[in-house]
């Protein structure tokens, strides 16, 4: 048998493998979840994940009341104000002006241009490409794939 079968049989044989040992940790972990300890650490964890979260959204709530009081944003121990800068778009037709008089700004959809250069592409008459846009050249080029199914592509040489 020529090395290129032999990869190939053994791509299949470390497929085969990867997909028996997953299937035995799902397995496992499945029958982890059913334990009693489990679902009790699971519970807990899951009570005081939703605990601490009130308690965070609390604690910051005050702090930040107590800022906009005194100014002072290091009121509590382990608590500090920081400021944020927000902003809220107000007119987006003024945006879209200034974004065109200042093309820095403005995003380019790259992916979006080269699929209307390739969807618009036209073939001449010796089969080369010509793309629609002079900024962006086509060609095709070859890439190999491996048969997901490698028990059906290689039944010949399993027997």
């Amino acid at each position: 048998m020529n090395k290129i079968i032999m990869s190939l049989l053994q791509l299949k044989e470390d497929r085969e493998a990867e997909k028996f040992y997953k299937a035995e940790t799902k397995k496992m972990l499945d029958a982890v979840k059913e334990t009693e300890n489990y679902k009790i650490s699971d519970t807990g964890a899951k009570t005081h994940a939703d605990s601490a979260a009130k308690l965070y959204e609390r604690l910051t709530r005050i702090a930040v009341k107590v800022f906009k009081f005194n100014g002072n944003k290091k009121h509590f121990p382990g608590i500090e104000v920081k400021m944020f800068t927000q902003s809220m778009i107000l007119n987006r037709d003024e945006m879209l002006k200034f974004a065109l008089a200042n093309p820095i700004f403005l995003k380019i959809d790259e992916a979006g241009i080269v699929k209307y250069a390739e969807d618009n592409v036209t073939i001449d008459e010796n089969g080369k490409m010509i793309s629609p846009l002079s900024f962006i050249h086509l060609w095709k080029e070859p890439k190999a794939t491996v048969a997901t199914d490698l028990e059906k592509a290689l039944k010949d040489y399993l027997k």
